[in-house]
């Protein structure tokens, strides 16, 4: 039977693995969600996708980027840190040092946007809705990180960000 967390009538699966990932994973997560709950606030924890429902999926992230946020302890933390970022978005201009780019889908529709901060060279990418999908601090291509940007095609994340379907703020 999988966790479920119920708050006025919605009904949030926390997935197969919550005893699993134990005080600093999905339990630090659940009660991310019931402080937004105490303080009135409906808790988008985290983006779900095909594989994962939302508290999973941020623990799932918290665990594969944890290393690149050394003053983080807990994905508690890490899921905070990415909401924190949000009112960065939120604000007409970004403020010194930040970059927001929109996500545009090829019909003009909105396909969320991207939080980029430049000095401590973390990336927060939302969905549509502001729920966060991924935070982390890019690192050029080696093998060891196959899946970041090429510097022979975008020397800095920046440049990467300015990729087609992307709009700066």
């Amino acid at each position: 039977m999988r966790p479920v967390l119920r708050r006025g009538g919605s009904v949030h699966r926390l997935g197969a693995m919550a005893g699993k990932w134990g005080k600093s994973g999905l339990g630090a997560i659940e009660a991310f969600a019931k402080a937004q709950w105490a303080q009135g606030k409906v808790p988008h924890i985290w983006a779900a996708n095909r594989r994962y429902p939302n508290a999973q999926n941020a623990a799932r992230y918290w665990s594969d980027h944890k290393a690149e946020f050394p003053e983080l302890t807990s994905a508690k933390q890490y899921v905070e840190l990415a909401h924190r970022y949000r009112s960065v978005a939120d604000s007409p201009t970004p403020p010194a040092g930040y970059r927001v780019w929109d996500r545009v889908h090829n019909n003009g529709d909105s396909a969320g946007y991207v939080v980029y901060e430049m000095s401590t060279n973390t990336l927060v990418s939302y969905d549509a809705d502001g729920v966060p999908k991924t935070m982390n601090r890019p690192a050029p291509r080696s093998p060891s990180n196959p899946r970041s940007f090429r510097t022979d095609i975008w020397p800095t994340p920046q440049n990467c960000l300015r990729a087609p379907g992307q709009r700066e703020r």
